[in-house]
Parts: C-alpha cells; structure tokens; sequence
C-alpha cells in the first residue's frame, strides 16, 4: 500500500473533517428548515380552525347544525389551497373538491403527513364542540424550497472542500518546510562529517526544540563513534607488538629440539590460534581505518584479467582437497583503477567464501567485464547453499555469521572488510543473488579507459579454465 507524504496526509483528512462537517450542518440545516416551515404550516392551519370555529358559532350559534353555505362563507381566504372537510355526528357534510380526489380516509386528532399519489400533504384534524374540521395542504412548496437548499449545498460543498484542500496544502507546504530543510540537512551528515549540525531555524517553537535536541544527540553520537573507533585503532595497534612477540616465541619452541611430542603439538595449536587473534587484530584495525574515513587506497591502471587470474590460482590451492572447478571467462585486456594488493584481498576474500561455503565436487566461476556506463564489474559465483533472504541484508555485518556455519573457519570478517576496501576504491560489493545451488557476489570498480582496449560489452574471445592440481 502507497504510504501518502505527510502534507498529503494533511490536506487530504482536513478536507475530509471540513467535508463532512459541512455535510452533517448541510443536513441539519435541511431537516431544520423543513419542520420549520411544516411547523409553521400548522400554525396556519390552526389559526384557520380557530376563525373558522368561531365565525361557524358566532353566525349560527349551535356548530352542530352548519349549514353549507355557512361553511362555505366561513372558510379562511386561503380556501383554494386547502384541503377541507367538515363533519359533524360522523357524517360529512361538505368536503372541497381537492379533498375528495386525494380520498384520505378519517383521521385521529391532530396532524398528520399523508403521501397520495405523487403529492404530499400536511392535514390537521380540529374538533370544537362536535364538529370536526379536516384543514390541510398540499407540501409542494416546501418540498420546492427543501430541494432548491439540498441543491445549493451540493454546489457549495464541493466548493468549500476545494477551497480548505487548497489552503490545508498551503498550511501544511508552509508548516513543513522545516521539516524538509532539517531533513535536507540531516542527509549531508555521514560518517565522514559527522561534525555537521542541523541549522537552528526557529528557535521559540517546537521545531526549534526539535533541532536543539537532535542536535544534542549527535554530540553525543559523534562523541561515541569516535571514542569507539579510537578504541578500536588503539586496541589493534597495541596488540599487533605482543602478538608479533608471542608469534616469534611459539615459533622458536617449534624449531627447538628439546621439544618434541605433545609439547610440540600443543605449540603447534598455540601458534595457529595465535595467528588467528593476528589476523582478527589486523582486519579490525583495518575497519577502524574505514570508520575513521581513513581507509586510503592507491588506484593506478591496472591489468585486472592478469590479477583476476592470478587471485584464482592462488584459490585453487585451496580448492583442490575438495574437488572444486575453478573457472575464470575474462577478456584479453581490461584496464581499471585499482590498488593490486587491495583488489587482491578484496577477491581472495571472496574466493576463500566461494571454497569454504561451496559442496564437494562444485563449481566457482570469476567472470569479469565493463559495463555500459564505463564501470568495471567482478562476479565470483559458486555452487552451494542458498543464503536465506533474510540473511542478505546482515553478512556484510561485522563478525555475522549464517545459522550453522560455526564449522566453517573464519571470524565473520571477510565480507565486511571486502566492501570497505571496494568503496575505498569507488566501487561497492554486493550480493547479486543467491538461488538454490547459486550464489554470485559482485565487485564493481571505476574504468580506467585504454586507447587498446578492444570493446568488452561483447561476450569475451576466450574462456580460461584453471586446471585443478
């Protein structure tokens, strides 16, 4: 589901909360107006009742013995509008024409809406001293008047929903323009300028406030990273000289003569596991440099198929225990902007994984080639298990490791340390895809363009296939 912007969001429920405000009131004010009128409609017919009443008692003293030209002469002015009917004992004795086509039947006291046919009509029955008078009146009028207000409500209620969806849109663009230059702001802050602040805008409101504390807190991360990457330099530094100690010590207890047997097995383990704190060491300050935006590479024009080549040959030696094929599709020449040594462990990184997480008997293919808009992309693939698709976004994470891979060797640092040297050189590393028996990582690098190169956008002339053993 599309998720609206804020200003959006804004205008959209203030024009629907006017919307229908206008809508409620529209109807109230219809319904008000028209049992206004009706109740005014029956005023009027109990005014008439009453005249009439009284003129009946007054020409003829007795209301129960009316005669027809009495109530004819008594009838109100607005006789030719109304209906009218007079009873006395039960029995009719003068009904008006209009009357008498509608039929209505006898009525209780009081009054009463009656639809007949396509007309409504409003009657009121009135008894005085044994005399029942039906007056009433077709709603025609009324029923006119209400349509003409439904019909101009719905003329300006659009109009009125338009106009508050218009200024909601400017209220909310002027209110949010804060927001957006604080966010246009907060985008320039990165690992590298971790010094730059949200600028002030308004300092008395809410905004303002917001911008003071966000401000704080990127004192206090800014203070925090440091500390943390300063700590992790520090740390590495300090261990590499105890640990280059510790290594020559082990190494001297193996090549000695007095020790021999478990004594030279267990140094043996010592060194090995030394070297592996060295290596961790090693990498982490290597992330702290990255951290610290002082992870630097020396790119020159580099012969890449030549390099490419040779990181798989090295690979190979690792492969052949498991009988792993190692292929390589590269063109006769590519040039790209590379440091050699760090492009190297950048790929060995990635073969070492390729081997590691591979299957007996399986494949690794390194292909290589420029791309469209100038870039130079490096794939290694290899047969083996799927990476779970809610595991893609977390091996490059530092010292991440896949569920069950703790009998794979390693310390979860490979992957991490391949991207940062990638986008050290301008590139990045991703994971391309990663289906069933498939997985392909991607290294992109920036082109260094040759006048002899030939045009690498065509398939490759030649397919090299190292030869295992």
């Amino acid at each position: 589901m599309k998720e609206w912007p804020l200003g959006a969001k804004l205008t959209g429920w203030s024009a629907l909360i006017v919307g229908l405000s206008l809508l409620v009131c529209g109807i109230g004010a219809v319904a008000y107006f028209q049992h206004e009128q009706i109740e005014f409609l029956d005023d009027q017919l109990r005014n008439e009742a009453h005249i009439f009443f009284a003129q009946v008692s007054h020409q003829t003293g007795d209301p129960g013995q009316i005669a027809t030209a009495t109530i004819r002469a008594s009838l109100p002015g607005t006789r030719a509008a109304r209906l009218v009917r007079v009873q006395t004992g039960g029995h009719t004795i003068y009904e008006s024409k209009m009357m008498k086509r509608t039929g209505i039947g006898p009525l209780a006291q009081g009054s009463h809406t009656l639809t007949v046919g396509p007309t409504e009509f409003r009657i009121g029955v009135f008894v005085h001293e044994g005399v029942t008078l039906y007056l009433g009146a077709a709603l025609n009028e009324i029923n006119a008047d209400k349509s003409a207000l439904i019909i101009a409500l719905l003329i300006v209620l659009p109009l009125c929903v338009a106009i508050v969806a218009g200024g909601g849109w400017l209220l909310a663009r002027k209110a949010l323009a804060p927001i957006r230059e604080i966010a246009a702001a907060t985008e320039q802050i990165t690992v590298h300028r971790l010094d730059q602040r949200l600028p002030v805008l308004r300092a008395g409101d809410e905004i303002g406030r917001l911008v003071q504390v966000l401000n704080s807190m990127l004192d206090r991360l800014e203070k925090s990273f440091h500390q943390a990457t300063r700590f992790s330099a520090d740390a590495s530094h300090e261990l590499k000289t105890p640990l280059t100690v510790l290594r020559n010590i082990v190494e001297e207890l193996l090549d000695s003569p007095t020790v021999r047997g478990a004594d030279q097995r267990k140094a043996q383990m010592l060194l090995e596991q030394t070297l592996r704190i060295s290596s961790i060491t090693e990498s982490l300050l290597l992330l702290s440099r990255a951290d610290a935006g002082q992870l630097k590479v020396d790119s020159i024009p580099t012969d890449l198929g030549q390099l490419i080549a040779g990181c798989a040959e090295d690979a190979d030696a690792m492969a052949l225990d498991r009988e792993i094929a190692i292929e390589t599709e590269l063109p006769e020449k590519l040039t790209g902007l590379a440091d050699p040594g760090r492009l190297s462990q950048i790929l060995l990184n990635l073969l070492e994984n390729a081997v590691k997480y591979n299957r007996p008997g399986g494949r690794i293919s390194v292909t290589a080639r420029r791309e469209a808009d100038g870039r130079i992309s490096i794939a290694v693939g290899n047969t083996g298990p799927r990476i779970p698709a809610d595991k893609r976004d977390q091996i490059f994470n530092r010292f991440f490791r896949l569920t069950g891979d703790r009998a794979v060797e390693g310390h979860g640092l490979g992957l991490s340390i391949a991207r940062e040297l990638a986008r050290a050189h301008g590139g990045d590393l991703v994971l391309d895809r990663s289906d069933d028996d498939w997985t392909v990582f991607v290294v992109t690098l920036p082109a260094a363009a040759s006048n002899d190169e030939p045009s690498l956008l065509s398939p490759p002339k030649t397919a090299l296939t190292i030869p295992q053993g």
